[in-house]
């Protein structure tokens, strides 16, 4: 077949030759190529996710590792914080047991938390000793066991330091016994029965004691047997009825009698002082005293103001006792001024806050009085301007005020408590002493007119 070519690798005329080679990747496409762009960026970011994923996993082992390490570390660490703190407590329970135990009564009636800072180890520890006497019958402390007795002393050291985080603090306690002897238990509550410290307690008798409340109201004195005149007093701190020192407030029995290797327990109630700012209403509104009470008095009211000391506002002295009930506080000097028992519909009341002044506005009633020297309404005669002198005796509280009319024959400060009076009027009439006496029923907030006809009075040399 002389017309037949052969084609050869060489011959690109063949229109169908194959070409074989071995095989052969490509990983970077030359120029001008027909592969993808998109297949090769898709290969160049899996190498790239297969890099990131190691060294995410290089990281991770070695925050785990860094991780147990610090773990390890700061468990060391802590164990060697609580060994030594718990030796610190230790020291501090042996130095509290070799205390006199007066001394220790003296730490447990204060209660203060006593701090004794310890560098120790380059750790900042900090103790809290305290002592407290325990009542045996109930296991808890004496001054609120219903059991009153002051068996053994109870002491705590514990121990805390910065670091110590979450984890509980050390703490070791112990027991001392005292010596068989009598005791006083002295309580001392506020106005909502919280307890009160650093109230001074005082016995005087066979043995002589002074001390302080602990934080949780309680002071322990140990005495001798015998008869006690007992007080209790702090600056600035009254009793439920106003006194300063428990011995000179009636209701309390400050005598008490202490048998042998027995215990007894007083209460008293002691908080900061309060006082009243009491501002008169009312026409002319100048008096000259009030009343304060709760039903947490032992006794039934309190009175402040000075008769015929007349102001716009009358404070009482500070020693109102801050009770969390109300005071009912109206004008006057007794029960009898009381505006709920003279037609009206409500009293004057308000909270004393502790160691403050806090104000309350009360009413007065004005006895609106005329003086004439007539003799009846029908002869009224002329207002009288000069020489009229009297009294307004308040017949349920038995208090007098005196008085000299002024030139419209009127009382000079007419607003006076609700209550009943007796009014006494004197003057001159044509040369002749007169008085005429008339009652007064003073129960309107608007006032009650009173007109005096003194010439229909006495002829009486005697004034009011």
């Amino acid at each position: 077949m002389p017309n037949a070519k052969i084609a050869t690798p060489l011959d690109h005329s063949a229109p169908h030759a194959r070409t074989t080679s071995a095989p052969h990747t490509r990983t970077t496409p030359r120029p001008g190529s027909a592969e993808p762009r998109s297949r090769w960026l898709q290969q160049t970011g899996d190498s790239l996710i297969e890099v990131l994923a190691a060294a995410l996993m290089l990281v991770l082992i070695v925050v785990a590792t860094l991780t147990a390490l610090n773990n390890t570390n700061h468990a060391s660490a802590l164990d060697r914080s609580r060994a030594q703190a718990d030796s610190l407590a230790q020291q501090d329970e042996d130095e509290l047991r070799s205390q006199p135990v007066k001394k220790l009564s003296e730490l447990s009636k204060t209660h203060e938390v006593v701090l004794q800072e310890v560098t120790k180890g380059g750790t900042h520890y900090t103790i809290t000793s305290t002592a407290k006497y325990i009542s045996d019958k109930t296991a808890t402390a004496s001054c609120t066991s219903s059991t009153p007795s002051a068996d053994y002393i109870q002491t705590t050291s514990k121990v805390t330091w910065p670091a110590m985080g979450s984890t509980k603090p050390v703490v070791e306690t112990g027991i001392v016994a005292p010596p068989a002897d009598s005791a006083l238990i002295m309580q001392v509550t506020g106005a909502a029965g919280e307890p009160v410290s650093n109230m001074t307690v005082e016995a005087t008798g066979p043995s002589n004691v002074t001390a302080e409340t602990s934080s949780d109201g309680c002071a322990i004195l140990a005495v001798l047997p015998g008869e006690y005149k007992l007080n209790v007093h702090r600056l600035g701190y009254v009793d439920q009825n106003g006194y300063a020192n428990a011995n000179e407030d009636p209701s309390n029995n400050s005598s008490v009698y202490v048998v042998a290797e027995n215990t007894v327990k007083k209460s008293y109630e002691f908080a900061p002082a309060g006082e009243l700012a009491v501002t008169f209403s009312g026409a002319n509104a100048e008096g000259d005293s009030f009343v304060a009470f709760n039903t947490g008095l032992t006794g039934s009211f309190r009175t402040f103001g000075t008769i015929e000391s007349y102001k716009t506002t009358v404070n009482s002295t500070k020693t109102i006792f801050p009770f969390t009930s109300e005071y009912t506080v109206y004008a006057g000097t007794c029960e009898s001024n009381l505006p709920t028992n003279n037609g009206q519909l409500h009293n004057s009341t308000v909270v004393v806050a502790a160691g403050t002044i806090t104000p309350v506005t009360v009413a007065l009633a004005a006895i609106e009085m005329t003086v004439r020297n007539g003799t009846s309404e029908g002869t009224p005669g002329t207002v009288m301007t000069s020489g009229v002198t009297g009294s307004l005796e308040d017949t349920g509280c038995k208090t007098t005020r005196k008085f000299t009319a002024n030139s419209k024959g009127e009382l000079p400060k007419p607003g006076m408590p609700f209550g009943t009076y007796s009014l006494c009027v004197a003057g001159t009439i044509s040369g002749k002493h007169r008085k005429l006496i008339t009652p007064v029923t003073n129960n309107n907030a608007s006032g009650v007119k009173v007109p005096i006809y003194l010439g229909s009075g006495k002829e009486e040399a005697a004034g009011c």
